[in-house]
């Protein structure tokens, strides 16, 4: 568990107008670190809002979309894009009010995709998707829709597990063949399968490899989305 904001927290407030000051991204207001996994806000509103995990600094495949109070307040989704929009999770309820503040967190660690209620993040979770090939989230968007007005609040992010390299030699992979293209770090001629794999081990930015057999070259992967292609295949790490 990872205690909610202290009372005397300083928070950011964003108003969201739908069309006139609308699709805003975090880390342009100085909200989203690359290096967190877990945002902690405050919301109020009638309906119809939406937050976008985005793999890229704009809106492009693969993302994830949480919608809060949508279809006039009844219905809160989790969906997920790659090459098709589909929805992960939803859940029946009433969870925006138009005069009041309701208290949400969302976290992302290790392609773990959790949505839940309060300020203490893996407590109340409502909605959740773990992803068979996890990347990193870049930035983060959020807007309102059908001419909704709704003022958030955001909290200081707190610091997720960070790997540490003493600990990389328990890296476990497998095969995964349904990936997005990853941002490639290396390229090395190693000549065994088995010794590629030590070397992404080795390195804590490393989160795949690729092995040609013929020519012993290994190549080192990280987990930063490259280009909107979804075939890729990958040893992947098991987070």
């Amino acid at each position: 568990m990872v205690s909610g904001s202290p009372k005397n927290a300083v928070s950011i407030q964003i108003t969201t107008v739908d069309i006139s000051y609308d699709n805003i991204w975090l880390a342009d207001k100085g909200v989203f670190s690359s290096i967190e996994s877990n945002l902690k806000f405050e919301l109020k509103g009638c309906k119809d809002a939406h937050i976008i995990l985005s793999s890229q600094l704009i809106k492009q495949p693969p993302f994830y979309h949480i919608g809060i109070g949508l279809d006039i307040n009844t219905k809160t989704i989790l969906a997920r894009e790659t090459v098709a929009y589909g929805l992960v999770g939803e859940l029946s309820e009433n969870a925006l009010d138009c005069n009041n503040f309701r208290q949400f967190w969302i976290s992302w660690f290790n392609g773990k995709i959790r949505f839940g209620k309060g300020l203490d993040v893996d407590v109340n979770t409502i909605l959740a998707y773990d992803e068979t090939c996890p990347f990193a989230i870049q930035n983060i968007e959020i807007s309102s829709d059908k001419g909704e007005t709704l003022v958030w609040n955001f909290y200081p992010p707190t610091s997720s597990l960070v790997e540490q390299p003493a600990a990389a030699i328990t890296k476990v992979f497998s095969e995964i063949q349904t990936c997005p293209r990853f941002e490639s770090l290396a390229i090395k001629q190693i000549g065994r399968e088995l010794l590629c794999g030590g070397v992404c081990a080795k390195e804590t930015s490393c989160h795949a490899f690729i092995f040609d057999d013929n020519t012993g070259v290994c190549e080192l992967f990280s987990n930063i989305v490259d280009f909107n292609q979804f075939t890729y295949t990958y040893y992947k790490v098991q987070d």
